[in-house]
């Protein structure tokens, strides 16, 4: 074991090692960004008619990447937004939990959606609740979706719920639904289990560079968002107000700056 002297000597910037950290370029993450990155969730049963309409005129000028809503609400949210970069995005079968729809169903109502004024409509998946025989009908359905909305400019996105969800049926369903043409697949349990490094760094493994991903879980801190965007999240949910605040008052002291893995942590 060496001596104190050689050990701190280790820590200064004059070894190798820090002297590569220090200076490895980092890119820089404005608020912009961060607002970009953010989706706004309107659908719970608290949200009315009067606090949607204010929650959609929010996003847009916030530059929120998205406004998720219940179908219902697809038209008013498409008006509101209109002209901005924020997009509509709604649940298929958002008030049927089964999972099972028909194909042919499922691209009804997202043809139908899309008309509406939905720039993207998600289709959820439980590959851990609802066992054997879930691949198979998970490809009809997000096939059948894809290939009714594209020719409509409309995009699709799948929810894959990782509850009760083994690392293995994650990645294989992840691998699956990645190659069927989504423009996002979003990751995390709905019960708000916590996300962890390597569930986030499998999905994102597995998916190709042209497709987004997204955790489902809010994050708590714009520290914690950077961390996540360096592993290759794309969307986030959280406390937007807060989040915008604190990254606002970051880029006061020094520029936001995403961590290099691998160095930083």
């Amino acid at each position: 074991m060496g001596s104190m002297a050689e050990q701190r000597h280790v820590l200064t910037r004059d070894s190798p090692w820090m002297r590569a950290r220090v200076l490895l370029d980092r890119e820089v993450v404005s608020r912009e960004t961060v607002a970009g990155a953010l989706e706004h969730r309107l659908f719970g049963p608290e949200v009315d008619r009067g606090r949607f309409q204010r929650g959609c005129d929010y996003a847009a000028d916030a530059g929120l990447a998205a406004v998720v809503c219940r179908p219902e609400h697809v038209s008013i949210a498409a008006r509101r937004l209109l002209g901005s970069s924020t997009a509509t995005v709604t649940t298929l079968g958002f008030h049927d939990t089964t999972r099972l729809q028909d194909p042919a169903d499922l691209a009804a109502e997202a043809l139908e959606l899309v008309a509406a004024g939905a720039s993207e409509v998600a289709l959820v998946v439980a590959p851990g609740l609802d066992r054997q025989g879930c691949l198979h009908l998970v490809q009809e359905q997000v096939e059948a979706v894809v290939d009714a909305v594209a020719p409509a400019g409309g995009k699709v996105r799948v929810m894959l719920n990782t509850t009760d969800t083994s690392k293995e049926q994650m990645t294989e369903c992840t691998a699956l639904v990645g190659g069927l043409g989504p423009s996002l697949v979003q990751g995390g349990s709905f019960r708000g289990d916590r996300a962890t490094f390597s569930q986030i760094e499998a999905m994102r493994h597995c998916l190709p560079d042209r497709v987004l991903l997204k955790w489902t879980q809010p994050l708590r801190s714009v520290e914690m968002m950077l961390v996540s965007m360096a592993l290759g999240v794309d969307r986030f949910n959280g406390d937007i107000p807060a989040l915008l605040e604190s990254a606002k008052r970051s880029t006061r002291i020094a520029p936001l700056k995403l961590p290099v893995h691998g160095v930083d942590f």
